[in-house]
């Protein structure tokens, strides 16, 4: 989907789960208490605005945490939803579906 500067995008959450990809465990990525995780230096949001397989967004070059109850998205590009996890680790352990709603005004 692409975005436009004069954009304002809402992400809320639908349902659906992936995997924790410490855990395995199956997980609502909304769900995710915000932690430190400096540890990894191949995350995409790094430290506690989101948690470690947390559900962030891009647009263009700017990565940010979803969290459409308490603030709307801005930038200018092509958007993609993901986990905040390395890339080796997307397709091996946080496998799952999820719905969202996307709202842009």
């Amino acid at each position: 989907m692409q975005i436009n500067k004069r954009d304002t995008v809402k992400i809320g959450y639908l349902s659906g789960t992936w995997r924790d990809p410490r855990t395995g465990e199956r997980i609502n990525p909304r769900d995710l208490k915000p932690e430190a995780e400096d540890s990894f230096d191949c995350l995409p949001v790094k430290g506690t605005s989101v948690a470690y397989g947390g559900f962030i967004a891009r647009i263009g070059e700017k990565v940010l945490p979803v969290n459409a109850l308490e603030k709307a998205l801005t930038g200018e590009g092509e958007l993609f939803l993901r986990s905040n996890s390395c890339d080796e680790h997307l397709l091996e352990y946080c496998d799952g579906d999820v719905a969202v709603e996307i709202d842009v005004s």
